[in-house]
Protein backbone atom coordinates (compact mmCIF):
# COMPACT_ATOMS: atom_id res chain seq x y z
CA UNK A 1 0.00 0.00 0.00
CA UNK A 2 1.59 3.03 -0.86
CA UNK A 3 1.79 6.42 1.22
CA UNK A 4 -1.21 8.97 1.16
CA UNK A 5 0.57 12.41 1.87
CA UNK A 6 -2.03 14.35 4.01
CA UNK A 7 -4.00 16.73 2.88
CA UNK A 8 -4.91 20.12 5.01
CA UNK A 9 -8.97 20.01 5.45
CA UNK A 10 -10.98 23.08 6.59
CA UNK A 11 -12.93 23.53 9.05
CA UNK A 12 -16.28 26.17 9.14
CA UNK A 13 -18.13 27.10 11.83
CA UNK A 14 -21.60 28.80 11.62
CA UNK A 15 -23.33 30.29 14.94
CA UNK A 16 -26.49 31.35 12.88
CA UNK A 17 -27.70 28.14 11.95
CA UNK A 18 -26.24 27.23 9.01
CA UNK A 19 -27.38 30.64 7.44
CA UNK A 20 -23.17 31.23 6.73
CA UNK A 21 -20.44 29.41 7.80
CA UNK A 22 -17.26 31.07 8.54
CA UNK A 23 -13.58 29.14 7.80
CA UNK A 24 -11.46 28.91 11.53
CA UNK A 25 -8.27 30.59 10.19
CA UNK A 26 -5.18 29.73 11.49
CA UNK A 27 -5.59 26.06 11.93
CA UNK A 28 -2.49 23.70 10.99
CA UNK A 29 -3.82 20.31 12.06
CA UNK A 30 -7.99 18.70 12.39
CA UNK A 31 -8.66 15.53 13.75
CA UNK A 32 -11.68 14.00 13.31
CA UNK A 33 -11.91 11.09 16.24
CA UNK A 34 -14.63 8.75 15.23
CA UNK A 35 -15.45 5.92 17.99
CA UNK A 36 -17.80 3.08 18.33
CA UNK A 37 -18.95 1.80 21.46
CA UNK A 38 -19.25 -1.76 22.08
CA UNK A 39 -22.35 -3.71 24.13
CA UNK A 40 -21.11 -7.00 25.82
CA UNK A 41 -24.18 -9.35 25.24
CA UNK A 42 -22.34 -12.63 26.85
CA UNK A 43 -24.92 -15.01 28.41
CA UNK A 44 -24.74 -18.65 29.74
CA UNK A 45 -25.25 -19.85 26.40
CA UNK A 46 -22.02 -18.26 24.55
CA UNK A 47 -19.20 -20.71 25.34
CA UNK A 48 -16.07 -19.92 26.65
CA UNK A 49 -16.26 -16.94 24.89
CA UNK A 50 -17.77 -13.10 25.07
CA UNK A 51 -19.96 -11.86 22.54
CA UNK A 52 -20.36 -8.42 21.68
CA UNK A 53 -23.15 -5.87 19.85
CA UNK A 54 -22.25 -2.51 17.96
CA UNK A 55 -23.33 0.28 20.50
CA UNK A 56 -23.22 3.82 19.92
CA UNK A 57 -21.18 6.01 17.48
CA UNK A 58 -19.61 9.39 18.56
CA UNK A 59 -17.24 12.18 16.98
CA UNK A 60 -14.59 14.22 18.34
CA UNK A 61 -13.45 17.12 16.00
CA UNK A 62 -9.81 18.30 17.41
CA UNK A 63 -7.92 21.22 15.82
CA UNK A 64 -4.47 22.87 16.51
CA UNK A 65 -2.84 25.93 15.06
CA UNK A 66 -2.30 30.00 15.98
CA UNK A 67 -4.36 31.97 17.93
CA UNK A 68 -5.14 34.87 15.98
CA UNK A 69 -7.56 37.45 18.24
CA UNK A 70 -8.99 38.95 14.74
CA UNK A 71 -10.09 35.87 12.80
CA UNK A 72 -13.78 35.79 13.06
CA UNK A 73 -14.21 31.76 13.24
CA UNK A 74 -11.81 31.53 16.28
CA UNK A 75 -14.01 34.55 17.61
CA UNK A 76 -17.33 32.36 17.04
CA UNK A 77 -15.44 29.66 18.82
CA UNK A 78 -14.21 31.94 21.57
CA UNK A 79 -17.95 32.77 21.98
CA UNK A 80 -19.62 29.48 21.85
CA UNK A 81 -17.27 28.06 24.17
CA UNK A 82 -17.79 30.82 26.87
CA UNK A 83 -21.35 31.05 26.30
CA UNK A 84 -21.97 27.52 26.62
CA UNK A 85 -23.56 27.33 23.10
CA UNK A 86 -23.91 24.88 20.38
CA UNK A 87 -22.24 25.01 16.87
CA UNK A 88 -22.62 24.04 13.50
CA UNK A 89 -19.72 22.62 11.68
CA UNK A 90 -18.69 21.75 8.59
CA UNK A 91 -15.56 19.60 8.14
CA UNK A 92 -14.10 18.74 4.58
CA UNK A 93 -10.45 16.55 4.90
CA UNK A 94 -9.23 18.32 1.90
CA UNK A 95 -10.83 20.61 -0.84
CA UNK A 96 -11.38 17.77 -3.57
CA UNK A 97 -14.33 16.22 -4.77
CA UNK A 98 -15.03 12.93 -3.59
CA UNK A 99 -13.34 13.50 0.00
CA UNK A 100 -15.00 12.66 2.94
CA UNK A 101 -16.91 15.26 4.75
CA UNK A 102 -19.13 16.32 7.68
CA UNK A 103 -21.73 19.16 6.50
CA UNK A 104 -23.86 20.64 9.12
CA UNK A 105 -22.92 18.76 12.33
CA UNK A 106 -24.31 19.95 15.67
CA UNK A 107 -21.18 20.40 18.31
CA UNK A 108 -20.44 21.92 21.26
CA UNK A 109 -16.81 23.54 22.03
CA UNK A 110 -15.54 21.70 24.74
CA UNK A 111 -12.10 22.47 24.86
CA UNK A 112 -10.42 26.18 23.61
CA UNK A 113 -7.15 26.55 25.09
CA UNK A 114 -4.90 29.84 23.56
CA UNK A 115 -0.99 29.21 24.81
CA UNK A 116 1.63 31.68 24.92
CA UNK A 117 4.60 30.01 25.12
CA UNK A 118 8.04 31.69 26.43
CA UNK A 119 9.50 33.57 22.51
CA UNK A 120 6.90 31.78 20.66
CA UNK A 121 3.92 32.66 18.31
CA UNK A 122 0.91 32.33 20.58
CA UNK A 123 -1.21 28.57 19.54
CA UNK A 124 -4.48 27.66 19.86
CA UNK A 125 -6.01 24.32 20.66
CA UNK A 126 -9.75 23.19 20.48
CA UNK A 127 -11.88 20.72 20.84
CA UNK A 128 -15.29 19.98 19.41
CA UNK A 129 -17.86 17.52 20.41
CA UNK A 130 -20.40 16.38 18.13
CA UNK A 131 -24.18 15.86 19.29
CA UNK A 132 -26.55 13.96 16.93
CA UNK A 133 -26.19 12.28 13.60
CA UNK A 134 -22.58 12.73 11.67
CA UNK A 135 -22.06 10.09 8.53
CA UNK A 136 -19.69 11.42 6.47
CA UNK A 137 -20.33 11.99 2.75
CA UNK A 138 -18.18 12.41 -0.34
CA UNK A 139 -17.75 16.27 -1.46
CA UNK A 140 -19.90 17.36 -4.79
Amino acid sequence: MSKVHGRFGSLLVSDDGGSTYIRVGGLEEIDPDGNLDEVECTNKDSGKVREYLAGRRDLVVSANGFWDGTDPGQLIVKTAFYDISNLLLQFRMEDLTGADEWLDVDSIVTNYAPGSPNDDATTLALSFRVTGEHIPTAQP
